[in-house]
């Protein structure tokens, strides 16, 4: 992964999930906190500046749940900006033939999959064509 913070400038953006939540203070990142809506079944940060993300050529790594319209956001967006997106989580767990069809899509757009764990990189990889693979990560 070292390909992935060479160079970079990261920007980390929260959204407000619990009251609790302290920062450590020890990270390089932008941190910049974002309320959520839930609008007609998705889930929408309210706030995002996509001028900033799309103009300035920063690295995005984004959680893999579609329900999130800021990914679907930023999933379109690539296709015609340069800045890089990462997706991470448990890989494609629910069996359903859209969802593959979506995983598939997905990591054909963006530039990499980071599991959580080597058990989760495998099963992902067993869900999708060989070609993909080399985009997998833990």
């Amino acid at each position: 992964m070292k390909t992935l913070v060479k160079n970079r400038k990261f920007h980390c953006l929260l959204w407000i999930y619990t009251k609790n939540f302290q920062e450590s203070g020890e990270t390089n990142f932008a941190i910049k906190r974002f309320n959520q809506e839930n609008r007609l079944g998705m889930i929408h940060f309210k706030g995002i500046d996509w001028k900033y993300i799309l103009k300035n050529n920063i690295t995005v790594i984004h959680f893999g749940d579609f329900k999130y319209s800021s990914l679907q956001i930023l999933l379109m967006s690539k296709i015609f900006y340069k800045f890089k997106l990462y997706l991470h989580g448990q890989g494609g767990y629910k069996k359903r033939i859209t969802a593959k069809i979506i995983y598939i899509s997905s990591l054909m757009i963006c530039d990499g999959y980071i599991c959580y764990n080597k058990f989760c990189a495998e099963s992902l990889k067993d869900k999708m064509p060989k070609f993909l693979h080399k985009k997998i990560k833990t």
